[in-house]
């Protein structure tokens, strides 16, 4: 059984930290709007419900996804207390991307193991993703892609279904 742990925020937890965000928001609005009428115990609450929820995103943030793999067909995927597994006998295809975010003050990359499921209504994809560095970059177009966690579970993949294993996809970016 082989262990690698990525920096991976699942979806859920994503929509749980904006979440947390707007309530943080919610009480600086109420705290800013109405000081003058504050107690100081009420301004000491909402202060620890501000640290708290802080903390509570710092701690989403920093924390890391486990994949198992390595013993039969399934990937154990945990994050915290959120776990879920990826069966590679129903999967269809396994690719990998390397894709591009833009913002502001620069640009991320992100290498994507991509497994995806034959659904009834069209196609499912379940997708394990990671930030590169410049340094990941240079490995990657220089072919030293082993190194990589992904790139490690990805030629597990590829050794125990070759045939469900695509390769490198193109990114639509």
């Amino acid at each position: 059984m082989k262990k690698i742990s990525i920096k991976y925020l699942p979806h859920s937890m994503e929509i749980v930290t904006f979440l947390v965000l707007v309530e943080m928001g919610v009480v600086l609005f109420i705290l800013l709007r109405y000081i003058e009428n504050v107690s100081s115990a009420g301004a000491v609450i909402s202060g620890i419900v501000l640290f708290a929820s802080a903390a509570l995103v710092e701690w989403i943030a920093c924390n890391e996804t486990a994949v198992e793999y390595g013993e039969g067909s399934i990937i154990k995927c945990r994050w915290a207390f959120i776990e879920w597994e990826i069966d590679l006998e129903k999967v269809r295809t396994v690719v990998y991307t390397v894709e591009p975010y833009y913002s502001r003050v620069g640009t991320v990359h992100t290498l994507n193991v991509e497994f995806a499921y034959a659904e009834k209504y069209g196609e499912e994809r379940t997708c394990l993703k990671t930030n590169l560095d410049a340094n990941q970059i240079g490995g990657f177009m220089q072919g030293k892609r082993d190194n990589m966690p992904l790139m490690q579970l990805y030629r597990y993949v590829e050794e125990r279904y070759p045939e469900k294993a695509k390769g490198f996809e193109k990114s639509a970016y």
